[in-house]
């Protein structure tokens, strides 16, 4: 058996992430992008939502099996995709903010 390559890890990323969070940021930015402008999504507003699809699902257990590392998924989808978490001394809610990769 060969290492996986880290190109085969980001192409498989979507797997490993829950459908719902997929559908709720898929809903969320299908509602609010516009072309040439920026969609900010908060961490917050992606856990509420999906947490009212799957209320059995643990907070943690979303952040530590990584089901909200899904930037990559949508890069390879054709997004700009940035993320923005406050630092130990600020105090605001961490986002991801969604552009278009124009080349």
């Amino acid at each position: 058996m060969k290492a996986i390559t880290p190109n085969e890890v980001l192409e498989n990323r979507e797997r490993y992430i829950h459908p719902d969070i997929i559908k709720v940021v898929n809903e969320i930015l299908s509602q609010r992008f516009i072309r040439n402008s920026v969609c900010k999504i908060t961490v917050k507003e992606i856990w509420e939502k999906f947490h009212i699809l799957n209320p059995e699902f643990d907070k943690k257990l979303l952040f530590k099996e990584k089901h909200m590392d899904f930037e990559d998924v949508y890069r390879k989808s054709g997004w700009v995709v940035q993320y923005d978490g406050p630092a130990y001394n600020e105090t605001y809610d961490a986002f991801f903010k969604f552009s278009l990769n124009e080349l």
